[in-house]
């Protein structure tokens, strides 16, 4: 038997034998070339330079977006009562809309969209029992939006709540005692409270 015709056999089978692993996962096939999202790496620019064009027009951009979405009228109240009180010329804070995240929340309990001007609170705190947190809630990621693309990095990781941060924070009289519940075991109460109240209506509704 001529040793070509041996060398064709042999590579068809091999041919064979890695398609059928591609098709069982062992060869994954190659796959178009795409640019993957990946989380916003914000800028740091000193705190006597204004935001580049590029940076300005996106916040303008998201601005036009947000004012499609309402804020919680609640939450609005007390967003606008701390703009009045602590940040009345950061005009852009105006903007922000505020709302109950639709998502069930676990180590979250609200956060900042400095790019689409949006806060977000998580919904295991929309009951009496903790209405009178949202106040420092809402101050804290109000700090973040203050500070913003200013904040200042150490190496690679931005510092979100770095000094500058935690300087900003301290502003407000109830920090320290939100802290405090939050350690406490606070928050995870809320969370179990609002998964019962949930599973109750559940049952009465069936």
């Amino acid at each position: 038997m001529p040793l070509h015709w041996f060398e064709k056999v042999v590579r068809g089978t091999s041919r064979n034998l890695y398609k059928a692993g591609e098709q069982l996962g062992l060869f994954p096939s190659p796959s178009p070339v795409r640019a993957t999202p990946s989380r916003k790496k914000h800028t740091v620019l000193p705190s006597s330079e204004a935001p580049s064009v590029d940076t300005q027009q996106r916040h303008k951009k998201h601005a036009r977006t947000s004012r499609r979405i309402k804020s919680d009228p609640q939450l609005a109240r007390i967003w606008e009562s701390l703009i009045n009180e602590y940040f009345p010329e950061e005009t852009q804070l105006r903007e922000y809309r505020v709302v109950w995240s639709k998502r069930r929340q676990l180590r979250t309990l609200a956060s900042c969209n400095i790019d689409s001007l949006r806060v977000r609170v998580a919904q295991e705190l929309n009951h009496p029992k903790h209405l009178h947190w949202l106040s420092p809630l809402l101050y804290h990621e109000m700090c973040h939006a203050v500070l913003g693309d200013s904040i200042r990095q150490k190496g690679e990781r931005t510092r979100w709540h770095g000094p500058e941060f935690r300087a900003l924070e301290k502003r407000h009289p109830q920090i320290s005692s939100f802290d405090q519940w939050i350690h406490s075991g606070g928050w995870s109460s809320a969370v179990r409270s609002h998964r019962a109240r949930e599973a109750h209506a559940k049952r009465k509704a069936q």
